[in-house]
């Protein structure tokens, strides 16, 4: 399980009007929280292939209307091992938060193939469930 801290939307989590970032243990060891719920967030880091990396894209480039509709192409995504999308995601364990951030695999690095994406309440519950995050 990735480091909240050193993954690439630490800065735009942090920021987040809604998410807490404590620390404890004489600030070697952070926590993030999703305050309306006070959930803990935790971090992941899932890989997959073009064609779900193109579908990805397209949920996270959505608006609220079409976001059902971008779910519903994105139900049945097979997770790799280790492939050339990779997706960041940060999640309370109550899912009613849902940070995701898309990284191509482009010149020996993953590069952000755009900004992170937050979401709240219903949509990030209907996220969670169907990528099964």
């Amino acid at each position: 399980m990735p480091n909240i801290k050193k993954m690439e939307m630490a800065k735009a989590l942090s920021a987040h009007r809604n998410v807490t970032v404590r620390h404890s243990l004489f600030g070697l060891v952070q926590t993030a929280v999703y305050e309306p719920t006070q959930s803990k967030l935790d971090a992941a880091q899932y890989y997959y292939t073009s064609e779900g990396g193109t579908r990805l894209e397209a949920l996270l480039k959505s608006s609220e209307a079409a976001l059902d509709k971008a779910l519903g192409a994105c139900a049945h995504l097979e997770r790799r091992a280790v492939c050339n999308v990779r997706l960041d995601v940060c999640r309370s364990r109550d899912a009613q938060f849902v940070a995701l951030q898309l990284f191509r695999y482009e010149d020996y690095l993953y590069q952000p193939a755009g900004e992170a994406r937050f979401f709240e309440g219903d949509a990030a519950a209907r996220i969670v469930n169907t990528l099964n995050l």
